[in-house]
């Protein structure tokens, strides 16, 4: 298959002497992590939900307008890009190796398309039913990250919840309240806070998404790749009669759909007779 037959058409971008107030903007309209920066048509970097919240100290432009710079100064180096002939299956590796979350297409240097986690998430699922049996199908357990899991608590403030989200690089918190798993927080959660210009000491319980969607451990992956897939996010937290015991990110899910592929198109080709 081809990377034109899942590619999403009409990319939303972003030009380099925009402000990342107006980056930070077009991603919470357009649900996007990513934007590919693009100058007379050519693409010349990317940026991240990640970069945006790093440069602007996560503050809005009225509280610290000398952080909100342009996108050229916060972008990253173009990725590799791919084209709209090439094949899915290395373009995918790819992108989960170098952990781009999204993948451009350009055609004749001319950004044409682009392919997310998501899309590629659902692809590989369609694919994946066909080659687990049902009984061998894996548990979410065999690949969620496991405890100890650093957490907040509700009546955290936005203030400490973002020191704890940078002093260990991560996306999500779960939000646990006497044992109980009680809501989960994003980064774009607390960035989408300060940005409305919300103070740093209001409790997380009041921007965490709650109740959160949860699986269990010994449920199939196959069904937690498609709750991610089906609710548009990015991590299931694992639950075990209550008590949180793990969470499962879409990269894990879709790392184990593509390794399953990968191995049955392996052993088709060994099976396939010469010539």
């Amino acid at each position: 298959m081809r990377i034109a037959d899942v590619m999403t058409l009409e990319p939303v971008t972003i030009a380099p002497e925009a402000t990342l107030e107006q980056a930070a903007h077009r991603m919470d309209e357009q649900q996007v992590r990513h934007l590919p920066v693009v100058e007379d048509g050519r693409v010349i970097g990317v940026l991240s939900d990640r970069q945006v919240l790093e440069r602007t100290g996560w503050l809005p432009a009225a509280l610290a307008p000398a952080a909100w710079r342009h996108v050229r100064e916060a972008m990253g180096a173009a990725p590799p890009l791919a084209a709209p002939h090439d094949d899915l299956d290395s373009a995918a590796v790819e992108q989960v190796l170098r952990g781009l979350g999204c993948l451009f297409v350009v055609d004749e240097n001319e950004l044409v398309g682009t392919v997310s986690e998501l899309d590629l998430l659902k692809l590989y699922l369609d694919r994946c039913t066909e080659t687990w049996l049902e009984e061998d199908e894996p548990p979410v357990a065999d690949h969620m990250t496991e405890e100890p899991l650093v957490v907040v608590e509700p009546g955290t403030s936005l203030d400490e919840a973002m020191e704890v989200r940078r002093s260990i690089d991560i996306r999500h918190l779960p939000v646990v309240e006497d044992g109980a798993l009680v809501g989960m927080l994003s980064d774009r959660d607390l960035r989408r806070a300060i940005g409305r210009g919300q103070p740093g000491s209001l409790c997380v319980e009041t921007i965490m998404s709650a109740p959160p969607t949860t699986v269990g451990p010994r449920d199939s992956l196959t069904r937690a790749a498609r709750l991610l897939y089906d609710q548009k996010i990015s991590t299931l937290p694992v639950l075990d009669h209550g008590r949180l015991v793990g969470l499962l990110s879409l990269t894990d899910a879709l790392d184990r759909c593509m390794e399953s592929v990968r191995s049955r198109g392996s052993e088709r080709a060994k099976q396939s007779p010469p010539g």
